[in-house]
């Protein structure tokens, strides 16, 4: 099954999405425009993306990352909309409508149209000058009666070609000086991101990635090992775990939210792929919020599916010991509680990840997959979720997955202690424990009146209690019929002024999103991708809790390079001219 990343016009996106399953394809990625396409790719790359040859939707950015991070692109272009993609290099744009056919049967792709009284190919380099490797690959596999161009094209397509370089030492000097010449980064390339036959982007992907596995006859010689030093390897994008030097890339908390996120999809055996590396243990997030329903389990569910869908393996559990409500709220009505069962297995020390999996319900949602550990089905059973217990199946969890986010009560009070019997089974120790081990904590409110002074006695008390290494604010339903003109500069004024909180996160009011997620029974990603409340939350998860983007050289620095480069083959002068002379 292909993952596929879409960034379309909203109805071209539904109707995609509705239709992925029967064509066998998973929609990993459904962004509303060309940055945050970008930006999900570069943490999280699904096999191929599809956009719309559109300013919104198309840029040289997503291009660019598309291209490091080795993630076939198809850009399929309504009338009018192909003079835009070829002033980004993109020669052969698919005619639209998107549909899912156009990944199925290479016949419906027109082929890219050569230059009137010339034999030139798209890119500008003619048949004389084509690489010796591309060559060689038309003359062994080119079907009778089919397009050399065409069928090397989608042969890469299907078997992964955007991370194979394809051209020989001859081709990789005639794409890089095209790629310098029109300025964009990997100079003139094919819609499919793979640039075989006529397109140069291969070769440009091969000379700019040091860690492809090159063919026979492909000169790495010319090219520094340190023009890229910030390889894509290195990140979180590609790799179960850190490689050296990866301190950068770890998020502020000091743990590693990133590690373990899928490595080689799609790949072929030919293709070099990641270094392995120990999975380096899972992030806990705890989410928490004080009495008055601020939304703490429709916070901890968004949470979790927004970080499942930047690729990683990721489970929510439900560890309220007085209102449980993830496993209704997702349409998990089971009657044996996971995580209950999880506690029982660690207090006899026999929980592991296989028990793990037996005792999780997984929960598919478009772009996410969540393994769910649902909580009690009557709150008059809290004895089963003590607080060692707890501390017990953290600690095991931390090998089984790479985030783990668990929806805990909002008491904090110990009432057990006051009657002088501090042995007694503690109804909150489950809340107490979660927050201790948390390596991050969500603190959920209300934005009105009654939900701010809530949250900011809590807020102490929870400072008191708990002391988590890191907080994050997030106040709820932010709406002006509540807090009255400018909602969201009172609120901050308010946080900072009594509670010395900066830069809380706000998620504006949207009843009729969340509504529709409880309704159908999936998450808010799922029902309403275009919500304002989600667009919120994705960036509190991309800004706090995921790693950040490795940085890549700027476009000046690939053009010194690239110049460097070509004057140390040839004195200065082009290929073309060397050959001409």
């Amino acid at each position: 099954m292909t993952e596929v990343g879409l960034a379309l016009p909203f109805a071209e996106e539904e109707r995609l999405a509705a239709e992925a399953a029967r064509h066998g394809h998973r929609v990993a990625l459904r962004c509303s425009g060309a940055d945050e396409l970008a930006s999900r790719v570069a943490a999280a790359p699904p096999e191929l993306v599809l956009v719309a040859a559109d300013p919104r939707y198309l840029t040289a950015r997503l291009i660019e990352v598309c291209d490091r991070a080795g993630v076939r692109m198809v850009v399929v272009a309504e009338p009018g909309g192909e003079r835009w993609a070829r002033s980004l290099g993109v020669v052969d744009a698919v005619a639209g409508p998107a549909r899912w056919e156009l990944l199925e049967d290479p016949t419906r792709v027109p082929r890219p149209r050569e230059e009137s009284g010339s034999g030139a190919a798209p890119n500008g380099v003619g048949e004389a000058e084509r690489g010796a490797g591309e060559r060689e690959a038309d003359e062994r596999g080119a079907a009778p009666g089919r397009s050399r161009g065409t069928r090397s094209r989608w042969s890469l397509l299907r078997r992964g070609g955007g991370r194979r370089a394809e051209a020989g030492a001859d081709g990789q000097e005639n794409h890089a000086d095209a790629a310098g010449a029109r300025g964009v980064p990997g100079g003139r390339r094919a819609a499919y991101g793979s640039g075989s036959g006529s397109g140069g982007a291969a070769s440009a992907r091969a000379s700019s990635h040091d860690q492809f596995a090159p063919e026979e006859g492909f000169s790495r010689a010319a090219y520094s090992d340190t023009a890229f030093s910030g390889s894509v390897f290195s990140g979180s994008a590609f790799s179960s775990g850190p490689s050296d030097g990866d301190d950068a890339a770890r998020s502020p908390g000091g743990f590693d939210p990133g590690a373990g996120t899928r490595a080689g999809a799609g790949t072929d055996p030919g293709v070099a792929t990641a270094p392995a590396s120990v999975r380096r243990p899972a992030a806990v997030i705890a989410v928490w919020g004080p009495h008055g329903a601020p939304g703490r389990t429709a916070m901890a569910i968004a949470v979790a599916a927004e970080l499942a869908a930047s690729g990683a393996r990721v489970a929510l559990a439900d560890a309220d010991t007085h209102a449980a409500a993830v496993a209704p709220s997702l349409g998990l009505l089971d009657e044996a509680p996971g995580f209950a069962a999880a506690c029982r297995l660690a207090g006899a020390g026999s929980l592991d990840a296989e028990e793990f999996e037996r005792l999780a319900r997984i929960h598919e949602a478009p772009g996410s997959q969540l393994h769910v550990l649902t909580g009690l089905t009557r709150a008059a059973r809290w004895p089963e979720i003590s607080g060692d217990r707890v501390r017990a199946v953290i600690a095991a969890a931390r090998d089984w997955v790479d985030y783990l986010v668990i929806d805990v009560a909002a008491s904090l009070e110990h009432d057990e202690e006051l009657t002088s019997d501090v042995l007694a089974p503690r109804r909150n120790a489950a809340t107490d424990a979660v927050l201790g081990a948390a390596d991050h904590v969500i603190e959920v409110g209300r934005a009105d009146p009654v939900g701010i002074a809530r949250f900011l006695h809590a807020h102490a008390e929870l400072l008191e209690v708990a002391a988590p290494p890191r907080t994050t604010v997030v106040l709820n339903r932010v709406r002006a019929s509540a807090i009255g003109l400018d909602a969201a500069g009172q609120v901050r004024q308010t946080l900072q002024r009594f509670g010395g909180i900066e830069r809380p996160v706000l998620v504006p009011d949207d009843p009729a999103a969340f509504d529709a997620a409880v309704l159908s029974g999936t998450t808010l990603a799922a029902v309403a991708p275009r919500s304002p409340a989600l667009s919120a939350i994705r960036d509190l998860v991309h800004s706090e809790l995921l790693p950040p983007p490795a940085a890549t050289p700027s476009r000046a620095r690939r053009r010194r390079e690239e110049k460097a480069s070509r004057a140390a083959r040839g004195g200065g002068r082009s290929v073309r001219a060397q050959r001409l002379a």
